[in-house]
């Protein structure tokens, strides 16, 4: 919900859409759903209709803000109903002229006449569709039984969806789809007469030949590549790739392909299941083609079903128990089990226990005893209440209720054995969404993306012009939600888009010939502020080029190095041989902690340690290079170089719910190192140092995320941390960067 309604608010042209039609008290769409005289009307209108669409009752129109499924129908419903709205607006304009029904529906048709309402009615049909990839999402997510394996797989349709649709353009290729509808609509000539307004050298016209040119479906279909970029960014920020439930997509069984990194997904799950990473992987690779095999067998079956399935066909012919069996895999599929159902809709939930139960229409003579029987069922736990009672009751209550008038129903037709003729079956809203849904589904399966980041990456070129200050401001507050889960080697590449990003707003791709002169005034102002970043940019590398340079990060005799385990002992003899330097086993000594790779759970400890007291965190292939030599002249992987982000004199305090114990275990290792002034205190001398001056850089406070908003108010956000924002806040103002170009962790 919030894709959209956050996502939509960015764009002024979007918003005065969704007022205009849906949301504001004057939107003739709402009258037509309120008001009884309006739906006589409306229905009438709509039985005349050349192209018949039984879209149902104007209560399709309806809107709730807590429902995210009616910020799309209505304006589907209009669509598909537009020849009868358009009617019944000159109908009511002229029938009640003088009070605000008839004012409100000469504003309705203002704003479809002429090639700007062209563009409205346009950019309604890909909101529509857009809106509809959406609604698919958060209906997978609302199901109380959805597959938690099947969550990135979801994630990443959605993105080939938009991608397809939008940054490829297929959309307005596709006649199976609400824009395809408009355009046709737009084909014919509509003509309106709106009271007041004089015909000048004309008629009013809604559509005709010639009205959706080639600059206005650029500037829709820009629009909604500006919502890609903030969806797909919505998206990451939403469910970052690090979370538990994102790592249990190893376990997805249909699409094996965009299952990513699953060594690293692996590691990731036996850190959260406590159980060992090797062994984890060696029983998840003995089961994976079994699990497969067995899941393309069956016509409907989740992925843990599947994983339960094998486990236990494997554990009976062993005459074992499925724990003993494989217990670290036992512990990650309970874990996936576990997670299944993990919707945030109440109403959903409710709706999916009841569906088995009986239907919403009852005898009105026994509704009192369905209810109970319905009561009854839903709360008796499984095993107290006896199935054959169950099931006899239930049988009572349909023989009741539904066996008696259907029993009567059963007569003989009159017409029986004769052909009856056919009458041709009107289009509804729901099949409408269901041919388009399988459309736009089948083409973006057979379209492949490199990465859901990337989609936004390509949107964004396109999307500079129309580009405004809400849009960046919705960005900066996506960035500061997503906070550092996009990994520092991703940096550069979107350095690199945004630069493209500015390059499509200097060069000249806002000058069409239709802008208005207030589009004109905001191209200028896109303009100047992206010189501004260029300027801003260039300083920015220039400072960095002349105080980080590369020799300030080479290997020198005396130094301390520590190397992760399970690294070749030979890289740490030619270090010590070539270069001087000194082997340590204990950690809290080294001035530079040699990696297998840099970003893995298992070594973010080492990354704490070298944040905490400064030091330089390498790759084995940079500690290669730093130490053989490489012809190039600079060594190539990867060196973080940190300052201490503690210095002398700190004062750390940890609330009583901080139990980041990896954390807190490695500041209590630097605390205790011989020679280290830090200290631990309580929040009354915590406090008390904060009132001194520079308090921010002596005293820190590590807090939960639940916790970090009440204590930024009592003691001041430069010195309360969680364990995400310390790494990425703090310890980054204090990165030196290599002439890499990779910054910290």
């Amino acid at each position: 919900m919030r894709i959209i309604q956050r996502v939509w608010r960015t764009d002024d042209r979007l918003t005065e859409i969704m007022e205009t039609l849906v949301t504001s008290g004057s939107a003739f769409l709402k009258h037509l759903n309120h008001s009884p005289e309006l739906q006589s009307l409306f229905q009438a209108n709509l039985k005349k209709q050349k192209h018949v669409s039984n879209t149902g009752t104007s209560h399709s129109l309806s809107y709730a803000a807590h429902r995210f499924d009616s910020q799309v129908k209505p304006l589907a419903h209009f669509l598909l109903s537009f020849e009868a709205a358009l009617a019944t607006a000159m109908q009511v304009q002229s029938l009640r002229a003088g009070d605000d029904y008839g004012k409100d529906a000469a504003s309705f048709l203002s704003f479809l006449v002429g090639k700007a309402g062209a563009e409205n009615i346009l950019q309604t049909a890909l909101m529509v569709d857009a809106g509809d990839m959406v609604m698919c999402l958060l209906r997978f997510f609302d199901r109380a039984t959805f597959d938690v394996a099947l969550m990135g797989e979801q994630l990443h349709l959605f993105c080939q969806k938009l991608d397809w649709a939008f940054n490829k353009k297929h959309i307005l290729e596709l006649e199976d789809s609400f824009t395809g509808h408009a355009l046709r609509l737009l084909a014919k000539t509509h003509i309106v007469r709106i009271p007041g307004q004089k015909w000048g050298s004309g008629p009013l016209t809604v559509g005709g030949p010639g009205f959706v040119a080639a600059a206005t479906r650029q500037r829709c279909l820009a629009r909604m590549q500006a919502f890609v970029v903030l969806a797909v960014q919505t998206v990451r920020a939403e469910f970052p790739s690090f979370e538990p439930l994102q790592c249990f997509g190893i376990f997805a069984l249909r699409e094996r392909s965009l299952v990513g990194d699953v060594a690293s997904k692996l590691e990731r799950v036996a850190m959260f299941c406590s159980v060992d990473a090797s062994a984890l992987r060696s029983k998840y690779q003995h089961f994976l083609t079994k699990a497969v095999s067995y899941y393309r067998s069956q016509a409907s079956c989740s992925s843990f079903d599947a994983w339960r399935h094998v486990m236990l066909q494997e554990a009976r012919a062993k005459g074992r128990s499925m724990e003993s069996l494989a217990p670290e895999l036992f512990r990650a599929v309970a874990q996936l089990g576990a997670f299944t159902g993990c919707t945030t809709s109440c109403v959903e939930v409710t709706h999916s226990v009841q569906d088995w139960l009986w239907p919403k229409r009852r005898n009105k003579h026994l509704s009192l005893q369905c209810e109970v029987n319905e009561i009854t069922i839903a709360t008796s736990p499984p095993g107290q209440a006896a199935d054959a009672k169950t099931i006899a009751v239930a049988r009572d209550v349909w023989r009741t209720v539904y066996g008696r008038p259907r029993a009567i129903q059963r007569a003989a037709r009159q017409d029986k054995g004769k052909e009856r003729s056919k009458g041709k079956r009107s289009k509804t809203l729901g099949g409408f969404f269901k041919r388009a849904r399988a459309a736009v589904t089948h083409h973006a399966r057979h379209h492949k993306i490199r990465s859901i980041q990337q989609v936004g990456y390509d949107a964004a070129p396109g999307a500079a012009a129309v580009w405004s200050e809400k849009m960046n401001n919705e960005l900066d507050f996506l960035a500061e939600t997503l906070g550092d889960t996009a990994v520092s080697l991703t940096v550069s590449q979107a350095e690199k888009q945004e630069d493209a990003f500015h390059a499509c707003i200097l060069g000249g791709q806002l000058k069409q010939p239709d802008f208005t002169p207030g589009q004109a005034e905001e191209a200028k102002k896109r303009k100047a502020r992206a010189l501004t970043l260029q300027q801003e940019r260039a300083e920015q590398a220039e400072k960095r080029r002349n105080t980080c340079s590369f020799t300030a990060v080479r290997l020198c005799a005396g130094q301390k190095c520590y190397f992760q385990p399970g690294i070749s002992d030979n890289l740490g003899r030619e270090a010590v041989n070539m270069k001087r330097v000194r082997l340590t086993r204990r950690w809290i000594e080294a001035d530079w902690f040699v990696l297998e790779r840099i970003g893995d759970m298992a070594t973010q400890n080492l990354a704490w340690a070298a944040c905490l007291l400064g030091g330089f965190l390498v790759d084995a292939t940079y500690m290669q290079d730093a130490v053989a030599g490489n012809p190039s002249g600079e060594p190539r992987g990867v060196c973080v170089a940190f300052k201490a982000a503690l210095g002398t004199k700190r004062r750390v305090w940890c609330s009583a719910r901080f139990q980041q114990l990896d954390v807190y275990q490695t500041m209590a290792a630097c605390v205790g190192q011989a020679g280290s002034q830090w200290k631990f205190v309580d929040l009354e001398d915590f406090c008390r140092e904060r009132g001194k001056r520079n308090a921010s850089l002596k005293a820190i406070a590590f807090v939960t995320d639940d916790e970090q908003e009440s204590f930024v108010q009592e003691l001041g956000s430069n010195c309360v941390f969680t364990r995400e924002t310390f790494i990425t806040k703090l310890a980054r103002m204090d990165v030196k960067h290599t002439t890499l170009g990779v910054c910290g962790l």
